[in-house]
């Protein structure tokens, strides 16, 4: 996402793209730069910030999520909308979108079932932000200031995408972070799934398409 303030836009696309391959078994590039440009009038703010429900909505509305390369490449800043016309040609289209609720087994099954799911987390402490291998859990997320687990101190949405266990049984989430891949293990994180680290299983979301 580079200097641009638009995981939300990550987290938005990242869940409909695991949408598209399942429907399809295609790999399909959809366009960030479209919700940064174009979806104001729900409530986000580019790259100053955004919801991933409001990017949700703002497709529903507006007809559609276009491609990467029917919309553009995504630019690190705000840009002009110009979702219309040629630019929309195969855009991908929702039917709803909804939140998962706040618990392990739901997230688990949402997975299961839907595939890569937005989740909202607080994403401040130093040692997520240098974060390289191995499970972050609570033992790490202690060591420079607590990583919060309430709802109000969500400030960075990332992608879900699967769960698994270590050797000594230590459960834990397969984060995707907009970070790229030199952040974490190329742009991914294991981290734990039993004390709600960081408030992944707060407020997840998904889409399902047309």
């Amino acid at each position: 996402q580079g200097s641009c303030g638009s995981c939300w836009t990550f987290g938005t696309v990242g869940t409909i793209e695991g949408q598209l391959y399942r429907k399809t078994g295609e790999l399909h590039q959809l366009s960030e730069q479209a919700l940064v440009d174009c979806s104001w009038n729900m409530g986000n703010n580019g790259c100053d910030g955004g919801e991933d429900v409001f990017g949700y909505m703002w497709i529903m509305q507006g007809g559609g999520l276009p491609t990467t390369e029917a919309y553009g490449p995504y630019l690190n800043a705000d840009g002009m909308c110009h979702a219309d016309g040629d630019a929309m040609h195969g855009a991908a289209k929702l039917d709803y979108f909804a939140r998962v609720p706040p618990s392990v087994s739901f997230l688990k099954y949402a997975l299961a079932e839907v595939g890569p799911i937005s989740v909202s987390i607080d994403a401040t402490p130093p040692s997520f932000y240098y974060y390289a291998s191995g499970v972050y859990d609570s033992p790490m997320v202690g060591e420079d200031g607590e990583c919060k687990a309430d709802p109000g101190s969500s400030d960075h949405i990332v992608l879900i995408v699967g769960y698994g266990q270590e050797e000594d049984g230590t459960e834990y989430w397969i984060l995707r972070n907009s970070w790229s891949k030199y952040w974490g293990s190329e742009g991914y994180m294991k981290i734990a799934s039993d004390q709600n680290a960081c408030g992944v299983t707060n407020n997840p979301t998904f889409a399902v398409l047309k």
